[in-house]
């Protein structure tokens, strides 16, 4: 009977052992820190790239805006002081080979500038109405129209020889 006694007590007071795996499939904290730090650094990179063709093409379109204002303060000041606008004799859209304009248009027609852009000049027979547009990046246009006397996006297909925008 004591060797009962002592059986059951040692079998109370005695643990099964139990065994560890070391090898359990899983990542540690340090791991995914890591992994979540590369992706956030990933993520700032391909973000300013990003903003970087959105901001490019903003500034393009401000230069293309910029220019046809310097080209409009141009052909008015023709206006001003020869009572009509210039002429574009061979009718291609450029009113450079308007003999007078030279002496208020310091460089040439500034087509391409900045890359891809379009200016397109008109004027009427009488000479009396003019307008010039520009392309934008987002396929519209800046124009200018002698009778509204101010710039304007339009959408495509704006003319310079249209009264409205269409």
């Amino acid at each position: 009977m004591k060797k009962d006694k002592e059986h059951s007590m040692h079998h109370l007071t005695s643990f099964p052992s139990v065994k560890t795996n070391n090898n359990v499939a899983g990542f540690t904290m340090i791991e995914l820190l890591v992994v979540g730090m590369v992706m956030a650094i990933l993520a700032g990179t391909l973000s300013s790239v990003i903003n970087y063709q959105r901001h490019r093409i903003n500034s393009d379109d401000a230069v293309r805006r910029a220019t046809l204002l310097k080209l409009v303060n141009v052909i008015e000041t023709y206006h001003t002081s020869e009572n009509r606008f210039p002429a574009d004799p061979d009718s291609n859209g450029n009113p450079t080979d308007d003999p007078v304009l030279g002496t208020y248009l310091v460089d040439d027609w500034p087509d391409n500038l900045p890359f891809g852009a379009i200016y397109t000049y008109w004027v009427n027979a009488a000479r009396n109405i003019a307008g010039i547009t520009v392309n934008t990046n987002a396929g519209n246009f800046y124009k200018f129209r002698s009778t509204t006397g101010d710039i304007r996006e339009c959408a495509a297909p704006a003319t310079p020889a249209d009264d409205v925008c269409n």
